[in-house]
């Protein structure tokens, strides 16, 4: 009998790779015009240097949702926040910014991947349906 292959038994690391790069080929995301002169996080110094880190930070954002289940904006910034660096001073915890995240998250609801619940977004079936199918072709 064959195995069905779900997000948790796939390579993370290669699952947001592929399926960042599957999101740029579907061009369904929508891409907003500041993306290239804002920064991720208060902790960062400069913009993220790679031209594609919108389809990156979106592929991981999905990935977490279907692990995570019922996930805020609020915890998301948690998970992309880090640690400022100030040479003498030191280091606080600084949560990442919450509109990044926040259009990623509405750009999957136009989509129907994402809906909003009481405490949170969730996947809805089509989401799920969908990450299952590309890890699928992954295995």
């Amino acid at each position: 009998s064959e195995m069905s292959v779900t997000l948790k038994n796939v390579n993370q690391d290669h699952f947001v790779k592929m399926f960042a790069a599957y999101l740029k080929r579907q061009n369904e995301l929508a891409i907003p015009d500041w993306v290239d002169a804002v920064k991720t996080s208060a902790t960062k110094q400069l913009s993220p240097q790679n031209d594609d880190w919108y389809y990156i930070r979106a592929a991981s954002v999905l990935r977490r949702l279907y692990v995570r289940g019922c996930v805020g904006i609020g915890g998301f910034r948690t998970v992309y926040g880090g640690c400022n660096n100030t040479s003498v001073a030191p280091r606080h915890f600084k949560r990442a910014s919450g509109n990044n995240i926040r259009t990623i998250l509405q750009s999957f609801e136009k989509m129907g991947m994402v809906k909003c619940s009481p405490k949170g977004r969730v996947l809805t079936p089509l989401g799920q349906k969908t990450v299952d199918r590309f890890c699928q072709q992954l295995q």
